[in-house]
């Protein structure tokens, strides 16, 4: 879930991957993005395959962003492989998702976050078979990774926009959204991405499937009441959608 990242001390850079986010984090909650992808991730819902969003752990204020429970492997997945193709790498019985919006960065801290939901997870969901955590993000802290390996968990690149770090029956994956979207530019996961200004103008989309509950009524007013009350990525989306449908 979205955590402003802690103010970099004094005399040490932070630097990001792919280009300057804005300079003024989100605050924390939940954006009109993470809104987005959950409700396109819940249209790929199949007979024993269910998409969880915004799942409490525990008694902590917790929560975690999107749970994937892939429980039965004979589920249908078509719609998920068709839509959400640059994941089905990493599905397992049970899948965290941990989105960062456009404007924010992943960071070291976000990581041992999700480390946590991961075993809060498996208590809940009483999954004993492979799992896996998934991390999409736009920016990234710039020694993120190399920090990650001196904790014991070194990523690697396994493809384009895909890094993987196992850890016996876990693993971790950090899905970088903007190298995703240049490989695929009419992959409609660019409106929840750092190229979501690009992403009409490439000419190249395609049919948005389950990410044209943008057009849904009920979602539309439901962003709309967000941007009311300035709710980060709400106007951006509204935006979004109209110039898609010019």
């Amino acid at each position: 879930m979205p955590k402003s990242d802690p103010q970099p001390s004094p005399g040490r850079a932070h630097i990001i991957e792919h280009a300057e986010p804005s300079p003024e984090p989100p605050p924390r909650g939940f954006t009109a993005w993470h809104h987005f992808l959950s409700r396109a991730l819940d249209g790929t819902k199949a007979d024993g395959f269910d998409v969880q969003c915004f799942v409490r752990l525990g008694e902590l204020p917790l929560e975690a962003d999107v749970i994937l429970l892939h429980l039965d492997p004979d589920a249908d997945l078509q719609l998920f492989r068709r839509h959400f193709d640059f994941l089905v790498p990493l599905l397992r019985p049970c899948v965290v998702i941990e989105y960062k919006s456009p404007d924010d960065r992943l960071a070291l801290h976000d990581f041992d976050t999700v480390r946590a939901y991961s075993m809060l997870c498996k208590r809940k969901y009483q999954v004993a078979r492979d799992q896996a955590v998934a991390m999409l993000y736009s920016h990234a802290q710039a020694d993120l990774f190399a920090r990650c390996a001196d904790n014991g968990f070194p990523f690697e690149q396994t493809q384009v926009g895909l890094r993987q770090s196992c850890r016996q029956a876990l693993s971790f994956y950090a899905v970088d959204l903007v190298a995703v979207g240049e490989q695929q530019p009419g992959h409609p996961i660019n409106l929840l991405s750092a190229r979501r200004r690009s992403f009409a103008e490439t000419g190249q989309v395609r049919e948005l499937g389950p990410f044209a509950v943008l057009y849904e009524e009920v979602f539309l007013k439901e962003v709309k009441k967000m941007s009311q009350t300035h709710v980060p990525g709400s106007q951006e989306l509204l935006d979004d959608a109209e110039q898609l449908d010019e």
